[in-house]
């Protein structure tokens, strides 16, 4: 899985600690699906700028193959906990397309009929 972190504001830069923090997280989030995410793109920056307030944001875009792109969104005062908890979101909005495509695919075809010892009922009768 390849992660790519970007910054949306020019006055906040992506430093090392937050590019790290990034990507354990998402890495942690993603676990239980990796192969099934070939990349993930996380943009982050502040709505405000220098005003302040629950404005720090992480936008996330997981790829997933064979599905549509997941995409979530989450703010906070904070940018570790925003990236946190768009993070946590992810995983589990791809887990849940993953797992509700292979529901459906599981049940396409020709289900074989059960068996039964009761008798069959034919135009002539029970048989």
């Amino acid at each position: 899985m390849r992660i790519v972190a970007r910054s949306r504001d020019r006055s906040m830069p992506i430093n090392p600690g937050v590019r790290s923090h990034i990507m354990r997280r998402m890495r942690f989030a993603l676990g239980p699906v990796l192969g099934r995410v070939p990349r993930v793109y996380v943009w982050v920056g502040d709505e405000n700028g220098p005003r302040g307030g629950t404005d720090k944001f992480c936008s996330v875009r997981a790829e997933v193959e064979g599905h549509a792109p997941v995409f979530v969104r989450d703010c906070h005062a904070d940018l570790y906990a925003a990236i946190s908890l768009a993070a946590a979101r992810t995983g589990r909005a791809v887990l849940r397309t993953v797992q509700r495509h292979e529901r459906v695919d599981r049940h396409r075809g020709d289900m074989p009929l059960p068996e039964t010892d009761s008798p069959s009922i034919t135009e002539g009768g029970v048989s």
